[in-house]
C-alpha cells in the first residue's frame, strides 16, 4: 500500500538512470518484506541506498529518485542507535524536502516529514540536551506542525502508517475519540507489505487499550 505510491518503473529501452532506479527500488521492495531491525533488512537498504546514491549523481532533480531517497535513508535512520539517528537528522530532511519539492501532490514524503516533525517535537530533554552536543542544533518542531503533514499527505491517498502514526499523535494530544476514529480508519486498508502488517497490528491493539 504504502509503497504502491511508488510508480514501476518501464522495462523497455531503459537508460542507465532508469536501470538504477529500478534496481533501488526493487531491492527497497525486497527490504520492506523483511522484519523491522532484521541484519538482512539492514543490509537491503544499505544496498538500495547505494544504487539510489548513484541515480541521483546522474539527476539530482529526478522526483522518482528524490523520493526513493527519502524513503530510503528514512528506514535506515529508523534502524540506528539513537546517537547516530541525531547525528543524521537533518539530513534526513534534506532529503524529504527536496521530494516534496520535485512532487508536491505525493502523500508518501508529507508523511515522512510529519513523522520527523512528530519525533522532533517528542524528544524529552536528555536526548534534546545530547543532539545540542552532538550536532549542535536539535531538531526543532510541534505536534500541531507534525498533524498539518499528517493531514497534508491523507488529503493526497490513503497510507496505513499515516493512519496509524496520525492516531498515535492524536493520543499524544489526548484527543482519544479521533483517535480511536484513525486507527479505525487504517484497519480499512489492505496491507501490501511486512511493515504494513506491523502497522495494522499496532493499531489492533491501541484500539483494545481505548
Amino acid at each position: 500500500e504504502y509503497m504502491g505510491k511508488t510508480k514501476r518503473m518501464a522495462s523497455n529501452n531503459e537508460t542507465e538512470l532508469e536501470t538504477l532506479l529500478k534496481s533501488a527500488q526493487s531491492t527497497f521492495f525486497l527490504a520492506q518484506e523483511k522484519k523491522t531491525g532484521s541484519d538482512e533488512k539492514l543490509a537491503l537498504l544499505s544496498e538500495a541506498f547505494s544504487k539510489i546514491t548513484q541515480a541521483l549523481a546522474q539527476s539530482s532533480s529526478h522526483p522518482q529518485a528524490a523520493k526513493l531517497a527519502a524513503l530510503i535513508y528514512a528506514s535506515q535512520c529508523g534502524s540506528l542507535p539513537a546517537k547516530e539517528k541525531l547525528k543524521n537528522v537533518h539530513i534526513l530532511k534534506e532529503y524529504i524536502e527536496k521530494a516534496i519539492e520535485l512532487n508536491p501532490t505525493d502523500p508518501v514524503p508529507y508523511h515522512l516529514l510529519a513523522m520527523w516533525c512528530f519525533r522532533a517535537a517528542d524528544l524529552d530533554f536528555f536526548t534534546r540536551k545530547l543532539a545540542k552536543t552532538l550536532i549542535g542544533n536539535p531538531p526543532e518542531s510541534t505536534f500541531e506542525e507534525a498533524l498539518t503533514h499528517f493531514q497534508k499527505s491523507e488529503s493526497f491517498g490513503p497510507l496505513i502508517r499515516n493512519r496509524v502514526e496520525m492516531a498515535s499523535l492524536y493520543l499524544k494530544l489526548n484527543q482519544k475519540k479521533v483517535a480511536k476514529e484513525w486507527f479505525e480508519k487504517s484497519l480499512e486498508l489492505t496491507p501490501a507489505t511486512e511493515e504494513d502488517k506491523e502497522f495494522l497490528e499496532t493499531a489492533t491493539k491501541k484500539l483494545k487499550s481505548l
